[in-house]
């Protein structure tokens, strides 16, 4: 028989040795396994907080989650509680139980025992799935309205729950807000209420704005009355309800004279050595960017963050940063650096970049973030050799991470292409080994595509060969390059045999040695003393080595072969097209991207009042099927009596014009500092569920936009399907934009909030950025 809970507990925690604990457990497992088969329904709960304990010490006790659904099912009170209480442990909104326990949920919500009701909306607020919420949301929201103040707080809590499972069904819970905000034992749930529902439906906003005078005489009486016992926490008058109701107001952004009286007074009042301080000082300076009235507000408030840098603590430091990172990233996406804020910040970026020395990994990682914001066209030139001196001293992974980020900065604002070169060089000269290959591809571009700099770029390569040093990546970089582009007979070819003799130099190297010194032997006349060096390094015991040196030394042997296969580079050489080239080659691509524009144009027609007559075959199809149906128009594949033709046609595009031109009565979707969305929208006149849109990127900057692709994304209850793009090469600001079609179809009721992740090639660095379109589909 298995022993007793209390036995069990006091054996395992006093046991003399981890051997002793493990042998414990695994006897007890068996025999709860074993036993818990034929037993007495009496002794089921104490085996189940058996199976809740272990659990908590991490042991895997999925083998008794079909007990605990059972359990939950009992009659008896106190057997459901440990069963509900095991269920919330062992099981999560991932596993496939959770669909047994849905109809015993459903169940107990409508007991007519105020204590059964709670465990089942606890278990919703815990680990309610989509279905389990969908199923419940009824019941819940009646619950939520009855007049038992602990039900209505269970209640709450799971219709926050239900919400963001299931946004649809916000609309079931808004008669409750009011009522909650209105009681003080509530007045959290209500607030947690509130805000989900202002995600999901900004039209909200408007109507609500009339909390925002209550919610400021709330925060004048937290913050000037003494915390009674239940609520004080430390110093501070429940500092979870402040941060809850500035959040509140941070979205519904009604500015005031009294809000901006007490964002003041709390911004420079709250003591910021203790954590709860900070967490209120945080979200209210968040809430003065976003609805402070007084434009002096916001600078009051960046003061106040900058001064928790005069502090050394640890926490201190990593609140100051985690406060800049939220200002300057919005949703993982960069604040554009011309912005006032970005601008303000500006001035702490020496107090941030000494972060970046600190022995905490996460505060650096945090400063580096920060950085990278903060790094711009008119501090690049003293802000990224600043940055460099702490590299030698990163640890390595972070080390990885900041040449990552200090390579895009300098790729993206360099003031020339010799600088660029510099700082690069310089950046694999100290941090070789930490050096990925998309930044030795980029480098090696920039070194083929710009002949003003190639003087400079010979110079500083034959130096750093000459002199000894085991940083593999430089010397690749400088093999290849002087293999390519060297003209002037030097001891480089003396050099590079006694650099490919070295212990140190790895395979790869010595490979890039070979190569190089077999382009600039018949260039320098050296071809005899080459090929004499390749024939000892023929019998390498290295297989590589020796396949490398044998396909050489025959090339050399062959001068009628060897003028061809080892001319130096030519620029249009390498793999980076010229953007007429680029573009013409998405043209042939895209399949007559005029030819597509016309057949979105006709799509878009079919959808408004006044179609043509040709469309009646598709107005008498089914109202299902006629999503279909127009997406095949959508795409040029779908007409069989269109084929790309008329060649001639697909010429280099225009000079870039001076501004973008977005089309007519189009709307403006979506803005980053790279690329601009506009979006034509057309509702369909016979299903107004249905919507068309016409989607046109334009660029903002003077560089192109290499592999630009665009992905969207929709809530639940939404059907979307995109047609291909028209390319995906984004011409500069002027330039011809990509355009795609796509069609959604409403099949629930929740709001359209779309959101977008974009890719694309700034010049040689790859980005990456996530959006949100505007709310431009009321």
């Amino acid at each position: 028989m298995s022993q007793s809970l209390e036995s069990f507990i006091r054996n395992i925690t006093l046991a003399p040795t981890i051997e002793e604990e493990r042998i414990g457990i695994a006897n007890e497992m068996a025999n709860m396994r074993t036993f818990i088969r034929d037993c007495d329904p009496h002794y089921r709960p104490s085996i189940i907080a058996k199976l809740m304990f272990l659990t908590m010490r991490g042991e895997n006790t999925s083998w008794g989650q079909m007990e605990v659904v059972t359990l939950m099912t009992h009659e008896r009170f106190s057997y459901k509680r440990i069963g509900y209480l095991a269920a919330t442990m062992l099981l999560d909104e991932n596993n496939e139980l959770v669909v047994l326990v849905t109809a015993t949920v459903q169940r107990d919500l409508t007991s007519s025992n105020p204590l059964i009701q709670k465990l089942a909306l606890a278990l919703i607020s815990n680990i309610g799935t989509p279905d389990m919420c969908e199923a419940c949301a009824p019941t819940v929201a009646k619950i939520v309205l009855s007049s038992n103040a602990i039900l209505q707080k269970y209640a709450g809590m799971a219709a926050v729950r239900i919400i963001r499972k299931c946004p649809e069904t916000y609309d079931q819970f808004r008669p409750a807000v009011a009522p909650l905000l209105n009681q003080l034992h509530t007045l959290m749930i209500g607030i947690k209420l509130a805000l989900e529902m202002l995600k999901i439906d900004q039209k909200l906003r408007e109507p609500w704005q009339q909390f925002c005078v209550p919610f400021t005489r709330i925060l004048h009486v937290l913050f000037e009355q003494r915390a009674s016992s239940e609520y004080s926490f430390g110093v501070f008058n429940n500092p979870f309800l402040q941060i809850s109701v500035l959040q509140c107001l941070q979205e519904l952004k009604a500015p005031s004279d009294d809000l901006d009286d007490i964002l003041s007074t709390l911004v420079t009042s709250l003591d910021v050595r203790r954590s709860t301080g900070r967490s209120i000082l945080l979200q209210t300076v968040q809430t003065i960017g976003t609805c402070a009235k007084k434009p002096s507000l916001r600078s009051l408030a960046f003061n106040q963050i900058g001064r928790l840098f005069t502090y050394s603590e640890s926490n201190i430091l990593y609140s100051a940063l985690s406060a800049f990172s939220r200002i300057l990233y919005n949703e993982n996406q960069m604040l554009d650096r011309s912005s006032s804020d970005s601008l303000v910040l500006q001035r702490y970026k020496s107090q941030v970049v000494h972060c970046l020395d600190h022995r905490d990994p996460s505060i650096r990682r945090r400063a580096l973030d920060v950085v990278a914001a903060l790094v711009d066209q008119t501090n690049i030139e003293t802000l990224v050799p600043e940055i460099m001196s702490y590299l030698k001293m990163a640890d390595g992974d972070f080390r990885s991470e900041l040449v990552a980020k200090v390579f895009a900065a300098v790729q993206r604002f360099a003031p020339s292409p010799a600088w660029n070169f510099d700082t690069v060089l310089k950046l694999i000269s100290d941090s070789g080994n930490y050096v990925g290959n998309d930044v030795i591809t980029s480098f090696c571009k920039l070194i083929a595509h710009n002949l003003e700099i190639r003087s400079h770029v010979l110079a500083a390569m034959s130096e750093a060969l000459s002199n000894p040093n085991d940083n593999q990546t430089l010397i690749q970089v400088a093999a290849w390059t002087l293999g390519e582009f060297q003209e002037e007979v030097g001891n480089t070819v003396d050099t590079m045999i006694e650099l490919s003799k070295m212990p140190q130099t790895t395979v790869d190297s010595r490979c890039y040695l070979l190569t190089a010194l077999a382009k600039l032997a018949p260039r320098f006349g050296q071809t005899d003393k080459v090929r004499a060096y390749f024939e000892l390094l023929l019998k390498s015991n290295n297989l590589e080595i020796q396949q490398r040196a044998g396909e050489m030394y025959r090339v050399l042997s062959r001068p009628d072969v060897a003028d061809q296969l080892l001319a130096p580079l030519e620029v249009d050489e390498v793999d980076t097209a010229s953007p007429i080239e680029a573009s013409q080659s998405n043209q042939q691509q895209s399949q007559q991207p005029a030819q597509q524009q016309q057949e979105e144009d006709s799509l878009l027609d079919l959808l408004s009042p006044s179609a043509p007559a040709a469309a009646g075959t598709q107005q008498q199809a089914p109202k299902d099927d006629l999503l279909g149906d127009l997406l095949e128009l959508a795409s040029p594949q779908a007409n069989p009596a269109q084929t790309p033709s008329q060649p001639a046609q697909q010429q280099a595009p225009e000079p870039p014009k001076e501004a973008i031109k977005p089309p007519p009565n189009a709307l403006e979707a979506q803005k980053s500092s790279d690329f601009t969305i506009y979006f034509e929208i057309q509702k369909n006149a016979q299903n107004p569920r249905q919507l068309a849109i016409r989607a046109s990127v334009f660029n903002n900057t003077d560089v192109p936009l290499n592999n630009f692709l665009v992905q969207y994304g929709v809530p639940n209850g939404y059907a979307i399907q995109c047609a291909p793009p028209s390319g995906n090469y984004l011409a500069p600001i002027g330039g011809p934009p990509i355009t795609q079609v796509m069609m959604l179809e409403n099949r629930g009721n929740a709001p359209l909030k779309m959101l977008t992740q974009t890719t694309y090639m700034y010049r040689s660095q790859p980005l990456k950025e996530m959006g949100q379109i505007n709310p431009i589909f009321s």
